[in-house]
């Protein structure tokens, strides 16, 4: 039987610090996801900094259930998340240390409450114990997973092994890549896995009982920069890996991504924080210890939300139970995701309120190696949108960004199609196709896109094409029976000639800058496979006429200094089917910025 529990927008304002929440369901509707604790007892909301849990059984009843929230302290930063003991009865809590400046002191300390503390107001810790880091590396690793009670001398030794990882991963990199960002890790028992940037360049490394250390798969840029924080879980002694929208295996044999061919996929979270329960996306669940009454349980969770892009899974193989969290749903300017939350027989729907962005498709085409096109329409005979965004190393997504180029177009009177191209990190294996192929990968593409734009034409509503940034590399290798199809060509800043070397850093000392031109090429090198630089400056260098064939809009940004649009398209400005429109920005997504502005022209034609 399913209950549905709505909660009124007025009802969503945050408290501060250990309370009851306004509404019983406020803080679950401010978390794009939500998890289940480890013994069962718990729905939770892990948000920055701050947790918020009910009982299960009490929501699965339907009752009104209390919430008690654990915000941080002044003073402190956490990595993101909390984590309790495997009884549910402690919950740890990774804590930076400042120095009397306000600075990241390099020390921290892990801190342990009491959960039935919690509950009645209590907030100071029952137990503390210490590791070293460096200043700004906290936020990007974890250190506290599996934790077992304070006083166990595996914890401590365990947080000694966390120190050693920070230690050693920065002696290994280079002076340009030393930051944070670039280090992902995770501890278990004996064993540690992390990935360090060496040498610009990503490589795996896995450290098993005291072995050396050993790359794995060090001859490439499999992981996309802009993951600040990759998910670990282990499978037997192998490292399960969520990155760039793909589920992986790290083994004695390599990396093999499990999700090739799949759409975006993600970890199941389980009972145990740290063990592989299997991964989930558009195509299903594909579960592993579940049971097959829980699979199926999951499965038609996954099946009832098809229609739209699930945000986290957590299971409780111990209980039955699965919540699937799904976006979005638009009220009030911000995005709020629901959840579903099931046991057997009972199903509960925690409905947050407010509209779907529009209805959403997930489609493949071209095969195994070819690109994914994420649709969004409303209601009516709309005209459609031809959408790809800027990159490469990331993609576009409206479940969890309230204002983006996406629902601009929505809200302006258009359908609208993503297009997720290879190179983009909707899915690894796309991130990893451009990396290996280059050019290659970007004619294969745009072959599929043409006959994509030929079948929407053919449903006989007008049609556009917005490309941003490097996205618009795709326009020049339309097939041009498909290019004339477009009613208007849209270019947002749009990538041509690439020159690091033009890069403007005043009071850069000339190493530094010496150093950032050659970390900046072999970035890009790495990013866009081998020749598409190249290919690229060496194409608009050559180009003599105007090779828009459209009528087609260009956005400029006067502090532009990645992009010279310019002088790329030098031979189009004075066509009269080519306006250039100009706005005092940095390199960017002007779409959502400059939306009426930008969106009138398409929506006039012009």
């Amino acid at each position: 039987m399913l209950k549905r529990l709505a909660v009124a927008a007025s009802l969503l304002t945050p408290t501060i610090g250990l309370c009851a929440e306004p509404h019983p369901y406020a803080a679950f509707c401010r978390s794009p996801r939500l998890e289940i604790s480890p013994a069962g007892n718990y729905l939770v909301a892990l948000l920055p900094d701050e947790i918020s849990m009910a009982s299960l059984d009490c929501v699965l009843a339907g009752g009104v259930c209390p919430v008690a929230r654990f915000a941080g302290e002044r003073g402190t930063v956490t990595t993101g998340r909390m984590y309790f003991s495997a009884d549910d009865r402690s919950l740890y809590r990774p804590v930076a240390r400042f120095d009397t400046a306000g600075r990241e002191s390099g020390q921290g300390e892990i801190r342990m409450y009491d959960t039935s503390a919690i509950w009645a107001g209590g907030r100071t810790p029952v137990a503390t114990f210490d590791f070293a880091g460096r200043r700004n590396m906290l936020g990007y690793i974890d250190v506290a997973l599996p934790l077992k009670a304070a006083d166990d001398p595996a914890t401590k030794a365990q947080s000694a092994r966390a120190s050693a990882i920070l230690l050693a991963a920065e002696a290994e990199l280079t002076q340009m890549s030393a930051n944070a960002r670039n280090i992902y890790g995770r501890i278990d028992g004996d064993r540690a896995i992390w990935l360090a940037r060496k040498d610009e360049d990503y490589s795996v490394w896995v450290s098993r009982d005291g072995a050396p250390l050993r790359p794995l798969w060090p001859n490439g840029h499999p992981f996309s920069p802009r993951t600040k924080n990759l998910r670990f879980k282990f499978d037997g002694r192998d490292a399960m890996v969520e990155a760039s929208g793909g589920v992986l295996r790290i083994s004695d044999a390599g990396l093999r991504d499990l999700t090739a061919g799949q759409s975006r996929a993600m970890l199941i979270d389980g009972d145990d924080p740290s063990t592989y329960y299997g991964y989930v996306s558009a195509e299903g669940a594909q579960g592993k210890g579940l049971g097959t009454r829980l699979s199926k349980q999951l499965n038609e969770s996954m099946h009832a939300h098809s229609a739209a892009a699930v945000l986290g899974v957590s299971v409780n193989i111990a209980s039955g139970s699965s919540v699937v969290s799904y976006a979005p749903y638009l009220m009030e300017g911000q995005n709020f995701a629901r959840h579903d939350v099931r046991r057997g027989d009972r199903r509960i729907e925690i409905d947050c309120g407010g509209a779907p962005l529009a209805e959403r498709t997930v489609k493949r085409l071209g095969g195994a190696d070819g690109l994914f096109i994420e649709s969004y329409a409303r209601d009516g005979a709309r005209p459609t949108v031809v959408f790809l965004y800027g990159g490469p190393g990331g993609h576009i997504d409206p479940a969890t960004r309230a204002k983006n180029s996406v629902q601009a177009l929505l809200d302006a009177g258009f359908n609208v199609d993503v297009v997720h191209y290879g190179g983009s990190d909707y899915t690894f294996a796309l991130h990893d196709r451009l990396y290996r192929q280059g050019a290659k990968s970007l004619a294969a593409d745009a072959r599929i896109l043409s006959r994509h734009i030929e079948a929407r034409r053919a449903e006989g509503r007008r049609l556009y094409l917005v490309m941003e940034s490097f996205g618009a590399y795709f326009h020049r290798r339309l097939d041009a029976e498909a290019l004339a199809m477009v009613d208007h060509v849209l270019l947002v800043q749009p990538a041509g000639t690439m020159d690091p070397t033009s890069v403007d850093a005043p009071g850069l000392p000339a190493r530094q800058r010496a150093d950032f031109v050659r970390l900046a090429r072999t970035s890009n090198a790495a990013l866009w496979g081998p020749g598409t630089a190249t290919e690229e400056t060496e194409y608009f260098k050559r180009l003599k006429g105007c090779p828009l064939v459209q009528p087609t809009t260009i956005v400029v940004g006067s502090r532009d200094d990645v992009v010279r649009p310019l002088e790329d398209y030098a031979p189009c400005l004075r066509e009269a089917d080519v306006e250039v429109v100009t706005y005092d920005l940095q390199h960017g997504s002007v779409l959502s910025l400059q939306t009426p502005d930008v969106v009138r022209r398409l929506v006039e034609g012009r």
